[in-house]
């Protein structure tokens, strides 16, 4: 060591503390299946630095939440990007906290003297879980807002508990302008806080214990560095590399504007929620507390119970199968009814049997020349928004508006219903020269509204 690292190392005691980190014995056998934490943690890194760049740019309140997630995603540059990989990753450390709360579980890892550790983990799931369902909200949107509603329906089941949860995660009686302000100061405050306080204990518990290991594996142990520190480093950037592709061709989704009248959508959670969601389907009326909250509080109680119902003497799996078994058996349900769930989904579009809306032989622009009882409603309710929004300015509809923009005629015949609603949503992503503004900010049902009326243009 220089003369410079040996009095930067007295003042700070840095290069020891590092030089201790990488000589910790870790197991020389199944490194691989070790990297599941440190590439959850890595990921945990990626959603702070994600939602700081995020909230840097975001509006908490109903009037402004979903224009300026839009904002983020059109003008910010890096935008667009940041969002997915923050949306992917939320989906990416829910898949590997699971995984490698299933390894530590199968190789006995809970019992003495790491009973503590295995605790600090569930927590620690709990919190990332905690994550995902307040970060719903905060685009303000119809998925956000309907997911959240039934989430605080949910949590008010319990007797006594119940309500007061709900009133502390609204601020009130629905879900406001102070759920949302609430929602947006857990998420980006109190819970990255909870994290780091967790994190900081499960790796000093870790540390003090040591890497349990496979069990009865009397190998010789080698250091951290730099053989399993090679391989942590090397799993998390190919998990990167892959939010990374799936940032950038499968962007992070955005419905439009939440419209808490909108009592025709129908919620549904991410994947990780889809079994609580399922849930539902089976216990209804009175029973349904017990699908959602007595069977997860069961599960909960079930694996943090386990360094004191599991009294057998070693870690080796074929002396623990009946936990073990109970264990799968409790994954195999979780997966039964995620599957069951992402089956029967309805679909979000029209079914392709269904026919189109008829032609119409002659409409006007605000339809006061036609028969509105020959015309879907749809289609009616589409033509006064197209005369209210302001189309008029720019393009002409059966000679009525302004020749600025094309003419809106045969419209079924160029477009199809997805490119217009998504021109709607953002025109300057499929026309780069368009001077139109977005109407992302219209709940779904104006927008299919007014597809549905140009699709039906003669």
């Amino acid at each position: 060591m220089s003369r410079f690292g040996e009095g930067f190392d007295e003042r700070t005691g840095l290069l020891t503390a590092w030089k201790r980190f990488g000589e910790k014995p870790t197991p020389a056998r199944g490194g691989w299946w070790f990297t599941l934490g440190s590439i959850a943690l890595a990921i945990l890194a990626i959603q702070f630095v994600t939602g700081f760049l995020l909230a840097s740019a975001y509006a908490p309140t109903p009037d402004h939440a979903r224009a300026s997630v839009s904002w983020i995603e059109r003008r910010v540059p890096g935008g667009a990007l940041a969002r997915g990989l923050h949306h992917w990753g939320a989906s990416a450390i829910v898949v590997f906290c699971l995984l490698h709360l299933a390894r530590v579980f199968w190789h006995g890892a809970y019992k003495r003297p790491r009973q503590e550790n295995w605790w600090i983990g569930l927590l620690l799931l709990a919190t990332v879980f905690a994550f995902a369902f307040t970060g719903y909200l905060l685009p303000w949107d119809q998925k956000g807002y309907w997911a959240t509603v039934v989430g605080v329906r949910i949590a008010s089941q319990p007797p006594v508990v119940g309500p007061a949860a709900a009133r502390f995660l609204t601020g009130g009686d629905g879900v406001g302008a102070a759920a949302l302000s609430r929602f947006a100061a857990i998420h980006v405050v109190l819970l990255p806080l909870a994290a780091i306080a967790l994190v900081a204990v499960h790796l000093a518990l870790l540390r003090r214990h040591g890497h349990a290991g496979i069990p009865c594996d009397d190998s010789p142990r080698e250091p951290f560095f730099p053989k399993q520190m090679a391989r942590d480093a090397a799993a998390a950037l190919a998990v990167l590399a892959a939010l990374l592709l799936l940032a950038h061709f499968l962007p992070a989704p955005l419905e439009a504007t939440a419209d808490p009248t909108d009592t025709a959508y129908v919620p549904r959670p991410d994947w990780y929620f889809l079994p609580l969601y399922q849930l539902l389907h089976y216990f209804k009326g009175r029973a349904a507390i017990l699908g959602t909250v007595g069977v997860p509080a069961a599960i909960a109680v079930f694996l943090f119970a386990m360094p004191l119902l599991d009294r057998s003497g070693t870690r080796r799996p074929r002396s623990r199968r009946g936990w073990i078994a109970a264990g799968s058996g409790i994954a195999a349900a979780a997966v039964f009814l995620t599957g069951i769930a992402v089956i029967e989904e309805p679909p979000r579009s029209l079914p392709a049997t269904e026919p189109p809306p008829p032609p119409l032989a002659f409409v006007s622009a605000d339809l006061k020349n036609y028969d509105l009882s020959m015309v879907a409603p749809s289609i009616a309710r589409g033509g006064r928004l197209i005369a209210t929004k302001k189309c008029l300015e720019c393009h002409l509809v059966n000679g009525d508006g302004n020749p600025k923009g094309i003419e809106l005629k045969h419209v079924a015949e160029r477009r199809t219903r997805a490119w217009i609603l998504a021109h709607f949503r953002d025109p300057q992503e499929l026309s780069p020269h368009s001077k139109m503004p977005p109407y992302d900010d219209l709940p779904a049902r104006d927008l299919n509204d007014m597809a549905d009326y140009l699709l039906a243009l003669p």
